[in-house]
């Protein structure tokens, strides 16, 4: 491999045959910025190496009844009032990944003017190995929350927007009033939800609850939450507006937003010739968005290295798959194949979701660092082991017993 211009030294002013020496190195350390407000911090929670389930139970409210003394009902003190049985759900440590590292402290020296600087960077390198895990859990979890959906009650809802505007003026007029809409629906959602009568509707459980409104967060669709404050409603945004009612906000890029592609609607998203909305070739399953993903984008949920046209690509979870990729219904990446369930199409109607703190459990645990020193080549192999609850497999990471509310632009 040749050696990057960078490494040219620059000739030396009065001895052309000569190069100017380098002055120093630095190797840059600030690559990911862990600053606390993330969906992982939101979700994350412990697991054991005792262990492979954490289960929660959901109860129900119960009744009250009429009460008379004296009467044969409040007489009979042995009757039994047995409260309905919990709904169960388990949060599964099923999966492992592992992240590998060789160095060196011999040859690799010598590419560096001095002990420190070479320090620093077999440093920044051993660091990459928990700073590649952040990466791989954060990225994980944006995907599952993007492409969660609730099914049952008040828990999908959709805004009406205003459309038909040509003139400038009308256009702001058009803008502002979508966007009140938007702010009006977050507002009668978060008194439903903090209820006694409507909270029941946004549970999958259907059961009577009341919550309040420092237990949800928002996440918002970047596209849309970013029209509508820094141009739908820059001048009537305030204390009354949108920001009260949806507080401090996490986005995500757009990208995230979407909806899996299984076995069973990748139908919905095919053609004989792919086109708007339907980016996959009917018949070899091959994808294909079109220029500036005109007939849509297909994400994936995993990482994986996979070879397509000849070219090796790796991809990360909410990373586009390569256009040509194929979907099958077994992965093979040496061959260009992504299975079903492991990739989404982006939904670009979503709007925001607002979630309860507890709705999702990713357990992140098992994790164990480990090296071996290599006398005879010289070098030390370390080995990251990690384990995890996936949100695409098993029973996933989504808790039925709280909201999971999702907004979409009808």
């Amino acid at each position: 491999m040749p050696l990057q211009a960078a490494f040219a030294f620059n000739a030396n002013e009065l001895f052309t045959s000569l190069g100017n020496m380098i002055i120093s190195q630095w190797v840059a350390s600030d690559n990911v910025a862990k600053d606390g407000k993330s969906l992982l911090d939101v979700f994350k929670t412990d697991g054991s190496l005792y262990g492979d389930s954490k289960y929660f139970y959901a109860t129900q409210a119960l009744k009250s009844v009429k009460w008379k003394q004296d009467s044969p009902e409040a007489l009979n003190v042995l009757a039994t009032h047995r409260p309905p049985d919990p709904k169960v759900q388990k949060i599964v440590l099923n999966e492992f990944r592992q992240i590998q590292l060789t160095t060196d402290s011999v040859l690799s020296k010598r590419a560096w003017s001095d002990e420190g600087t070479f320090s620093m960077f077999t440093t920044v390198l051993i660091g990459w190995m928990g700073d590649t895990k952040y990466l791989y859990d954060e990225s994980i979890i944006n995907c599952a929350i993007g492409t969660s959906k609730a099914t049952a009650g008040r828990q999908n809802q959709s805004v009406t927007f205003e459309t038909g505007a040509t003139s400038k003026s009308d256009i702001e007029a058009q803008n502002r009033i979508n966007a009140q809409k938007v702010a009006k629906v977050a507002a009668d959602i978060i008194t439903d939800i903090t209820s006694v009568r409507n909270a029941r509707f946004y549970n999958d459980y259907g059961f009577r609850r009341k919550y309040r409104k420092d237990d949800f967060i928002t996440v918002w669709n970047a596209d849309a939450i970013n029209k509508i404050t820094k141009i739908d409603l820059p001048t009537i945004f305030h204390d009354n507006g949108l920001d009260k009612v949806i507080g401090d906000p996490y986005i995500l890029p757009k990208e995230y937003f979407g909806t899996i592609i299984t076995s069973s609607n990748v139908s919905s998203y095919s053609a004989a010739t792919a086109t708007t909305g339907k980016p996959i070739t009917s018949g070899t399953g091959a994808y294909t968005p079109g220029s500036n993903n005109a007939n849509g984008m297909i994400c994936s949920l995993i990482e994986l290295e996979i070879t397509v046209g000849g070219t090796k690509y790796e991809i990360m979870p909410g990373d586009e798959i390569p256009a040509g990729t194929i979907l099958a219904s077994a992965e093979d990446a040496d061959a260009g194949k992504m299975a079903y369930g492991t990739v989404y199409i982006n939904d670009d109607t979503v709007l925001f979701k607002i979630i309860h703190k507890n709705a999702f459990k990713y357990m992140s645990a098992f994790e164990t660092m480990s090296e071996f020193w290599n006398p005879k080549n010289l070098s030390t192999n370390r080995y990251l082991t990690f384990g995890y609850s996936d949100p695409f497999t098993g029973d996933g990471i989504r808790l039925l017993n709280y909201p999971l509310i999702t907004v979409t632009k009808a």
